[in-house]
């Protein structure tokens, strides 16, 4: 009984120290809410808590009363006194209705995002409001940040309180997005060297809600993990290089997220986009045109239990069948062919050592210092052989050359024997839409495969776009990268020469031509942007909660930003490439024709200087168009400007088989062709005889063998180009005292079938032979038949004489096999 009072005792002692912890601090405010899209604050001040807050003893809740008449013109954040900011609210909540009357914000509820005005009671915040429970000092002063984004409305700030108690805001949440929780083993995350990390990945699959406290797991393992980027480390939201390894610590590959198999791996951060897009718009381009670019995964990251923010889990650059699909080289890959390929070589000023520098100038020399700087990727600079290192400096060193040279676009010995200029033009392409001035001569690859595999050096893949399609400078939506954008880095001199060719610039122009009718039209942009903005829509609530950059701005207004950017930039795309006057060919083709088969179709009357290629199909003006389908023609022009366009082909092939039927009991025979409606026939009786009618009927003067044959021609012309044949054997007719009734049938395949006029008396032999009068076949029949058959399907097709010698009678009859 003691130890039960004892306990009764320490639970009630428990329960009136929570009690006494639980507050509720409370400002009358009473003031009318700025109409001018100016933040306003209002401070409360907190004392008497505990030290720290946490998941035991919390904020609860934010509760304000708020008179206004067009709730959703309102952005509300609460700041903690650590300057931890949670988006209670943005523009939108409420829609066109009004007030806030005892409402109250938590970490449970129906998001108020889903509520319609006016609300009253309790409903989850949009941003992570636990995230203030992280162990801070909750005595001091809180704000409540109200901004009226939109003049016409009026309000007023009535009262606001904080709610503290034991059963705070969980720092957990749910998202649309997959999570991934990182937990460090021992050593915190630096910028060098990697170090073990727990990393759990939940996604629960498309359409379903994730939660980060759940327990199940689509990946749960180890990788080593560092920051990433030569600038990144220095930001608050650190970028993540890591691989995942195996329980030694060897690499290993996985699926991520859906991504094609590897283990290496960076979480971008996307700190400096405030859109949070600009990578993955960027990267979907290049790949709708054709381009490998790395492939991207949104999520959401915890990191030992904090949350971090969004972030986009990305393919690392690097020799992959998945990723840059060049030839493996290896140690012995010295001489030859071998030492030919495959290497990727990036040009970037990020403080690690070069391999080389350019020997010329970068175009911008005035205002930069650096040198067009090498490094080796593949094979890594401590891996690769000097054989194999001066090979591919040397040969970028003679493109250098030549480019440097007065003939640089000689047809023969020009700068097209050193690279394959289409990727060249697509890089240009996907920076220059994109005004990315970390490109060109930072954060820029260029690889080669094999010279057996093509050989010519590509430019690639496209990487880190964060500061492009800068927005904050309108100005940079006219002229080109190298011209308008940043003086201090590098840019190689090959892409101002190339702009004084001709033949290169009327290039670009027929690719972005070809590029904008649909993989770069202004809606396939405004649709991408408007999907991916609208996935992020959750995570970016909590990751401006947790990072706050946005100024004062939603993110609404930056993805508009964006758009708005993007649509000027590829106006002057537009205009600025016009002026070199390219057209796709302009030809016709019908949509839909019937030929016969074998007829051969020239393009050439479209013009000589265009190139052909039909799919399916010859890279060639001629076709031969055999079996009916769709067939697809791509006319281009010497700079690439292109049509195509789809003829549906239907082929007519007659059929020119017709069976024959001899009269009884004469030598007239009719004449039946499959075809009844044909455009023309052409009969050949074997005997110097022919008619034109559909179904003749010939006479024979006399017994024999004859070839018979049909020519058919069709509506359209085309005529049967293998003439059906058939031979008929003709004999003198039976006397009426004949033994044999029937043999049929007459011209024979499988098997002859016999009718005698009466039984026979005795045993008796059927013997057939062929024309040289060899036995091919002989039976034996019983007395008594009168009805038989004999097989005859082993026999060749050919003339034979059927010999009977029935009671005495010896009867011979030439048949024919078909």
């Amino acid at each position: 009984m003691k130890i039960l009072f004892r306990t009764v005792g320490l639970l009630l002692m428990s329960l009136v120290f929570e009690l006494s912890l639980a507050q509720t601090f409370t400002s009358n405010v009473n003031t009318a809410i700025p109409d001018n899209a100016v933040t306003q604050n209002y401070n409360l001040t907190v004392s008497g808590l505990p030290t720290a807050i946490d998941t035991v003893f919390g904020l609860q809740t934010v509760c304000f009363n708020i008179n206004h008449t067009r709730d959703s013109d309102l952005y509300v954040r609460l700041v903690a006194p650590d300057g931890t900011v949670t988006v209670l609210f943005q523009r939108g909540v409420g829609g066109l209705g009004s007030n806030f009357t005892s409402t109250c914000l938590g970490s449970t509820g129906t998001p108020i995002g889903n509520g319609a005005a006016p609300f009253t009671g309790t409903w989850m915040s949009e941003g992570l409001i636990g995230a203030v429970n992280a162990g801070q000092n909750p005595n001091g002063t809180w704000t409540l940040r109200v901004r009226d984004t939109r003049g016409g409305q009026s309000g007023t700030m009535v009262s606001w309180s904080l709610n503290f108690g034991a059963n705070p805001a969980k720092p957990s949440f749910s998202s649309n997005l997959p999570i991934i929780k990182l937990t460090t083993i021992g050593a915190p995350i630096g910028n060098d060297p990697k170090v073990p990390v727990r990393m759990q990945v939940i996604d629960n699959g498309a359409g379903q809600r994730n939660y980060s406290n759940q327990s199940q797991f689509v990946f749960d393992g180890t990788i080593m993990a560092e920051w990433q980027g030569f600038t990144g480390p220095s930001y608050p939201k650190k970028n993540y290089d890591f691989e995942v390894v195996d329980s030694l610590g060897i690499n290993m590959d996985t699926v991520l997220l859906g991504l094609p198999r590897e283990h290496d791996w960076i979480l971008k951060a996307e700190y400096l986009d405030h859109s949070l897009i600009k990578n993955m718009v960027t990267y979907e381009m290049a790949r709708r045109m054709g381009v490998y670019a790395p492939r991207t995964r949104m999520c959401e990251v915890l990191l030992d239990g904090n949350y971090i923010g969004y972030y986009t889990l990305t393919e690392k650059i690097k020799r992959d069948a998945n990723r840059v699909d060049i030839s493996k080289l290896t140690t012995l890959d010295t001489a030859g062919v071998d030492l030919t390929g495959g290497y990727i070589v990036e040009m970037n000023i990020n403080g690690d050592p070069g391999a080389w520098n350019s020997n010329y100038l970068p175009i911008n020399s005035n205002t930069c210092s650096f040198p067009v700087e090498f490094k080796y990727v593949y094979p890594r600079s401590n891996v690769i052989l000097p054989v194999q290192g001066n090979y591919i400096h040397a040969l970028i060193d003679s493109f250098e050359d030549v480019m440097a040279s007065p003939n640089f676009a000689d047809s023969v010995t020009g700068y097209r024997n050193f690279v394959k200029i289409g990727s060249f033009i697509d890089f240009l392409i996907v920076n220059e839409f994109s005004v990315n001035y970390d490109s060109y001569g930072r954060s820029t690859y260029m690889y080669k495969d094999k010279n057996s595999n093509g050989g010519k050096m590509h430019i690639g893949p496209p990487w880190d776009y964060d500061r492009a399609m800068d927005y904050t400078l309108p100005s940079r939506t006219s002229g080109w990268v190298w011209q308008i954008t940043h003086n201090y880095w590098p840019f190689p001199f090959w892409w101002s020469k190339w702009w004084t060719e001709t033949d290169y610039r009327k290039q670009v122009a027929c690719r972005w031509s070809m590029l904008r009718q649909e993989t770069l039209s202004n809606d396939s942009f405004n649709v991408l942007i408007d999907s991916l903005a609208g996935q992020i829509h959750e995570a970016e609530l909590r990751n401006f909660s947790r990072w706050v950059v946005l100024n004062g701005e939603n993110y609404g207004t930056e993805v508009d930003s964006v758009r708005s950017y993007l649509t000027r930039r590829l106006a002057w795309m537009d205009d600025t490439l016009a002026v070199e006057n390219v057209a796709p060919p302009s030809f016709y083709l019908a949509t839909d024709t019937t030929v016969c088969a074998g007829t051969i179709f020239d393009a050439s009357y479209i013009g000589a200087q265009y190139e052909y290629n039909w799919q399916p199909g010859p890279d060639s003006a001629l076709i031969t168009l055999a079996t009916p389908g769709t067939y697809n023609l791509l006319v281009t022009d010497r700079w690439g400007c292109y049509d195509r366009k789809s003829m549906n082909v239907n082929i007519s092939i007659p059929d020119a088989s017709f069976t024959g039927a001899q009269i009884a009991q004469s030598l007239g025979w009719t004449f039946t062709p499959l075809v009844q409606n044909g455009s023309s026939y052409q009969w050949n009786f074997g005997d110097g005889t022919n008619d034109t009618v559909v179904n003749p009927l010939h006479n024979y003067a006399s017994d024999g063998t004859y070839i018979v044959s049909l020519v058919l021609m069709d509506s359209i012309g085309c005529v049967d180009s293998t003439l059906d044949t058939i031979q008929f054997v003709f004999v003198a007719i039976e006397n009426a005292g004949s033994m044999l009734d029937q043999v049929s049938p007459n011209p024979f395949k499988d098997r002859l079938h016999i009718e005698l006029q009466s039984p026979a008396h005795s045993d008796f032999e059927v013997e057939l032979q062929n024309e040289m009068g060899q036995q091919l076949l002989l039976q034996r029949f019983e007395a008594g038949t009168r009805s038989f058959s004999v097989p005859t399907q082993a026999l060749p097709v050919g003339v034979y004489l059927l010999n009977l010698d029935i009671d005495g009678r010896k009867v011979h009859r030439k048949l024919v096999k078909i």
